[in-house]
């Protein structure tokens, strides 16, 4: 196995389109999932250098929380139980990961783990990060008259449940005051780590 078979394993990404704009908005030529990725890693980067965290294990996290979505596709959670989604994506990045030299993959299988356990400060903000891109996106949909009020108020509302975080909090608060009408989130609410089923894009 190579580097660049990873490597063309990650571009995969770039031509694969998040599902949920497709199932949710009938949008077809939406954000790609190395789109959304590039988004949640900026904003797992920034949230957690504000919060003092490891941003470079987040950033890594970020990177790869969606790469196994190159080999089985994006699977939103409606779609699919969450047992068996989950079995899935790990057997595909557990693949995907085998391609690398044996210490780097012991490294990567370790962020992807930490990333599906959800218990860690870094995990946990790189979850709200994956929900804070996707409600941006949302909200620049709707700015874009791409979207509806409703249809956006889906992805925004689901990422306002999902945030745990404080600083999280005040970033999609600030997101969601950009909106038609200016309406804003509270910046507080339920949701888990690399576990949560809020609908996602």
């Amino acid at each position: 196995m190579t580097l660049g078979e990873f490597i063309r394993a990650a571009a995969g990404l770039k031509e694969l389109k998040r599902a949920g704009w497709i199932e949710k908005l009938s949008m077809t030529d939406g954000e790609s999932v190395a789109d959304h990725s590039f988004g949640a890693a900026i904003t797992a980067m920034v949230l957690s250098d504000a919060m003092g965290l490891d941003s470079e294990r987040a950033v890594k996290m970020a990177l790869l929380h969606d790469i196994a979505e190159s080999e089985i596709g994006d699977i939103t959670p409606d779609s699919m139980p969450h047992d068996k989604k989950e079995k899935l994506e790990s057997e595909a990045f557990l693949r995907i990961a085998s391609m690398l030299p044996e210490g780097m993959r012991a490294e990567y299988v370790s962020v992807w783990d930490e990333f599906c356990a959800g218990k860690t400060p870094e995990a946990r903000i790189v979850a709200q990060a994956d929900k804070i891109d996707m409600a941006l996106q949302a909200v620049t949909y709707e700015r874009a008259g791409r979207a509806s009020r409703a249809g956006a108020s889906v992805f925004v509302d689901a990422a306002s449940m999902s945030i745990k975080d404080e600083a999280a909090g005040t970033l999609l608060s600030d997101i969601a005051s950009r909106r038609k009408g200016g309406d804003g989130v509270d910046d507080g609410g339920g949701g888990g780590g690399g576990e949560n089923r809020t609908p996602t894009a």
